[in-house]
C-alpha cells in the first residue's frame, strides 16, 4: 500500500484512467453481475434458446428433405449453463454502448432490447453493480492497508517496549 490517498480518491482524471474505467463497465465480470442480478439467462432477448421457433421454416424443410437422402449427422450435446451464461453475456454486451462523455468525468450508459423500460433497467443495473463494485475494491484496499499499520505499529510498539540498547531499535525499523 503506497498511498491511502490513492485508494480514497476518485478517478485520477487522465484519458487513461477513464478509458480504463469504460473497458471495466464493458467487462465480462461485470456484465455477468448484471446477467445474474437480472435473471437475463431466463429472457429469450438475451436467451435465444428460449425463443420460439416457428412451426415449419424453409431451413427446416431443406433440414428434412436432406434427412430424407442422407442420415443426419448426431446432434450436439446440449449447452451448458456455463456456456448459455456466456452467450447471455455476449447478447447482453452487443445491446450496451458505454462511453465517456467528452472532457467530463460522466460515463453514458445506453443499452438497446425491445421495451425502453428493459434498456432503462438494464442501464441502471450496470451503473448501480459498477458504482458498487468499486465500493468494494476501495473498502477491501482500505482494510488492507489498515490491517498492515495495525500490524506494523503492533511490531514497533513491541520493539520499543523490549528494547534496551540504541543499537537494537535500529532493527526494530524496517
Amino acid at each position: 500500500m503506497a498511498n491511502l490517498d490513492s485508494v480514497l480518491s476518485g478517478l485520477s482524471g487522465d484519458q487513461a484512467s477513464i478509458n480504463t474505467e469504460v473497458e471495466i463497465l464493458q467487462s465480462l465480470g461485470l456484465i455477468g453481475k448484471v446477467v445474474d442480478k437480472l435473471k437475463l439467462t431466463e429472457d429469450p432477448e438475451f436467451n435465444p434458446r428460449l425463443r420460439a421457433e416457428p412451426r415449419f421454416s424453409a431451413g427446416q424443410a431443406i433440414a428434412w428433405v436432406k434427412g430424407l437422402i442422407q442420415p443426419a449427422p448426431p446432434q450436439a450435446p446440449a449447452p451448458s449453463p456455463a456456456e448459455i451464461r456466456d452467450a447471455t453475456v455476449d447478447n447482453v454486451l452487443a445491446a450496451l454502448s458505454i462511453s465517456n462523455v467528452r472532457q467530463s468525468y460522466v460515463f453514458r450508459i445506453t443499452a438497446k432490447t425491445t421495451s425502453a423500460r428493459k434498456s432503462a433497467l438494464l442501464a441502471n443495473t450496470v451503473a448501480e453493480l459498477y458504482i458498487l463494485d468499486q465500493l468494494e475494491v476501495k473498502f477491501d484496499a482500505t482494510q488492507q492497508a489498515t490491517s498492515w499499520l495495525t500490524d506494523r505499529v503492533a511490531e514497533l510498539q513491541t520493539c520499543l517496549l523490549y528494547t534496551s540498547d540504541a543499537a537494537d531499535d535500529l532493527l526494530c525499523v524496517d
